[in-house]
């Protein structure tokens, strides 16, 4: 399941499937919101800000030193969201892409295949990678001392993702 997370989020295009990687998700996602080839290149190629800078540098430091399951667990943050209301509120999530893709379409957006793509496949790919992550947390964080550190991890995660840091 590891593998097939790392191709889902590098593109399964890569090796023969239908998924294009998270930049290009993104590319097309920025574009259906007006954005130009220019300003898409001008945003990638521009400095991290000190909160992305921190949020970066931290996670990376956690996929480089902390325990596997924990490393692998700071990741359901995002992805147990996704998962959890793909679970629990399905028809909810599906009335939003459709609203998604209504307003790409009201603005005249020429592939409204594209301009949601981002938006669909997480919240597809990432019900999977909820309920692995939620899986490797159960299945080995296991001791006091990895649940102390899993604690821990996960809450720096969810304050970076929501900007608290």
């Amino acid at each position: 399941m590891q593998l097939q997370k790392l191709m889902d989020e590098n593109g399964q295009s890569l090796w023969g499937g239908r998924v294009v990687s998270h930049p290009t998700l993104a590319q097309w996602e920025a574009k259906g919101y007006g954005l130009t080839d220019a300003e898409i290149g001008a945003l990638e190629k521009a400095d991290y800000s000190p909160d992305e800078l921190i949020h970066r540098g931290w996670r990376t430091w956690v996929c480089r030193n902390e325990n596997f399951a924990v490393s692998i667990g700071t990741s359901y943050v995002g992805e147990g969201e996704t998962y959890l209301r793909m679970h629990n509120h399905h028809d909810e999530v599906q009335a939003e892409l459709d609203e998604l893709r209504a307003q790409f379409a009201s603005w005249g957006v020429t592939n409204r295949d594209e301009a949601p793509a981002n938006a669909v496949e997480h919240a597809i790919a990432d019900e999977d990678h909820g309920l692995f992550n939620q899986n490797v947390i159960r299945e080995h964080v296991t001791t006091p001392e990895l649940k102390e550190e899993m604690r821990k991890a996960f809450t720096l995660r969810l304050h970076s993702y929501m900007g608290i840091f």
